[in-house]
């Protein structure tokens, strides 16, 4: 999109001016509903809209969210990242111009944020004898035969975050 699709030309007075639309939408003039006669400017419309959309979006992502779990115990306040690495080899056999891709094995990591600190993690980390846990995520997916790689701790004024991350072999779920 260009720069000039949101912008109108104003040609009052001696010299033409760009506007916004938003801005072209407010100086035009109010209209009336067809229904009621109730005049409604245009930036009602599109602001109603934007308030419904908001409300839609936020029921949609609190609706059926899960909890962060390991080894099936629920950990409180926490949510979880994924990242799912997969290492690409290219080769090339002589026939063929292109190169043909060989997928390597996943990279499976999931990082757990929370407000408290996790007792089975910090064992894992302090040198405790190996372990290894499942971790299920918010969205039903669960990492299996994780162990712990890192903690980072992130502080502010009023509370300090816990940012967990384990390394796992397994995936399964969505």
């Amino acid at each position: 999109m260009d720069a000039g699709a949101c912008t109108r030309i104003q040609s009052v007075g001696p010299h033409p001016t760009r506007i916004s639309v938003v801005e072209a939408i407010r100086r035009e003039p109010r209209h009336h509903r067809a229904t009621g006669g109730k005049e409604i400017h245009p930036m009602a419309r599109i602001r109603s809209i934007e308030v419904a959309m908001a409300f839609v979006l936020a029921a949609a992502g609190s609706a059926g969210a899960a909890e962060v779990t390991l080894d099936g115990i629920v950990i409180p306040t926490a949510s979880a990242t994924m990242s799912i690495a997969v290492g690409i080899t290219e080769f090339r056999d002589g026939s063929e111009q292109c190169p043909r891709l060989l997928p390597g094995c996943p990279k499976l990591e999931v990082c757990i944020d929370t407000r408290a600190p996790v007792a089975p993690l910090d064992a894992q980390l302090a040198g405790a004898a190996p372990a290894r846990f499942a971790v299920g995520v918010e969205d039903g997916r669960t990492f299996g035969r994780c162990v712990a790689a890192s903690l980072e701790t992130k502080s502010s004024k009023h509370q300090k975050l816990y940012d967990y991350c384990l390394r796992c072999e397994t995936l399964t779920g969505p």
